[in-house]
């Protein structure tokens, strides 16, 4: 019939334009929730919090993250939704209309780690934000739900966990890894196939963190054997077996690796209501060159330790060190530095301790682990 392709391509062409408008409407709403988030935020500085709005995500030149802020109670990464309909918590499940929306959570989450990582490691907490008169307020596990009635309500009333310095110095790194979201996008479409330096940087570090993981994992099972062969022993032997274990171990399951970086990387202990937050750095990691006449080698360890809270930080044991060597067992320091007395750090202040270890000499160094109260950290030495 005459004319009827022609008007296919009409239709299709209408179909298209109806969609590109549901498209950008789409975008306007987004747009103005993050603009009503932003408005709410932007009281905080008077506070002495530290804000940033649509930047680029570390890691993702194409995705950005809509807000970033830190103060005293902590670092805080924001997703603002404008969504429809009902929002509600049903125990740690957030519901839309009573569908659950858990990629909006999961998303949150991927948020907040990669500000974590950003920042060596310092806990951040994600937060969905929704635009809202109606007081929204819950948490889905980890991720922090609010509406923008009460989202500065819900960020002041966070204890206290970073000291004021700290959150001077934090804020300088975010200032400093943090792009605008919209100079990132211009940059990808002008070189869409050539990762930045950022970007390789952090793929590369992405790989040392899986590499170490893996590693970790695939030594696991047998410090875990050789622990129950060496309870089993000391049940039989009883004392006189004291003298052989020495300053050998093997970890327990509730000793388990929180957190992973290399020698010279600062690692974080987030601060609770009972303790300040304390960050951890392994600074040094040395086996000597020569073994003794017992044909041990000392390995000398340093570890910093600085407060990054707004109390003194004390605990009534010190840490403990210890070294994971090639033989898939943990050395710990002798008993004599063992009893030191208890770690004290004073508010903005940072500490130095050293310790010594004896491995095997046939034995390679592998890893270096600080364990403070619960949290166990590792540093895997290249």
């Amino acid at each position: 019939m005459a004319g009827e392709s022609a008007r296919e391509v009409a239709r299709r062409q209408r179909e298209k334009a109806a969609r590109l408008a549901r498209s950008a409407e789409l975008w306007e709403r987004g747009a103005s929730g993050e603009e009503a988030t932003a408005s709410a935020l932007e009281t905080l500085r008077a506070d002495g919090w530290q804000v940033w709005h649509d930047v680029a995500w570390p890691g993702r030149p194409r995705a950005n993250i809509d807000h970033v802020v830190i103060g005293t109670g902590g670092v805080f990464v924001i997703d603002s939704k404008h969504w429809s309909g009902t929002i509600a918590m049903d125990g740690d499940v957030l519901r839309q209309n009573g569908r659950s929306r858990e990629s909006a959570v999961h998303g949150a989450a991927e948020g907040a780690l990669a500000i974590t990582r950003l920042l060596g490691d310092l806990p951040a907490t994600g937060v969905l934000c929704f635009v809202r008169e109606e007081r929204v307020s819950g948490w889905a596990r980890d991720v922090m739900i609010c509406s923008t009635a009460t989202l500065v309500e819900m960020l002041r009333s966070r204890p206290p966990v970073l000291h004021p310095m700290a959150v001077q110095r934090f804020a300088s790194q975010l200032d400093r890894g943090l792009r605008s979201a919209t100079v990132q996008r211009q940059r990808v479409a002008a070189s869409p196939d050539k990762p930045s330096r950022a970007q390789r940087s952090e793929q590369q570090r992405t790989r040392q963190v899986s590499r170490a993981r893996r590693k970790s994992q695939t030594v696991a099972w047998p410090r875990l054997v050789f622990g129950a062969a060496l309870i089993g022993l000391m049940l039989v032997a009883g004392p006189q077996i004291g003298a052989w274990v020495g300053g050998v171990f093997a970890d327990s399951l509730a000793d388990i690796s929180t957190t992973e970086a290399d020698v010279g990387d600062k690692l974080v202990i987030r601060g609770t209501d009972g303790k300040p937050g304390l960050e951890v750095t392994v600074t040094k990691a040395k086996a000597a060159s020569r073994t003794g006449a017992n044909k041990e080698r000392p390995v000398v360890v340093r570890v910093k330790y600085e407060n990054i809270g707004p109390e003194r930080w004390v605990t009534p044991t010190a840490p403990q060190v210890r070294v994971q060597t090639s033989d898939n067992r943990l050395y710990r320091v002798a008993s004599a530095e063992a009893s030191q007395k208890s770690l004290t750090v004073p508010v903005g202040r940072a500490t130095t301790r050293r310790v010594t270890i004896l491995v095997p000499g046939s034995v390679e160094l592998e890893a270096v682990q600080v364990r403070v109260g619960p949290t166990t950290l590792t540093w895997s030495v290249n």
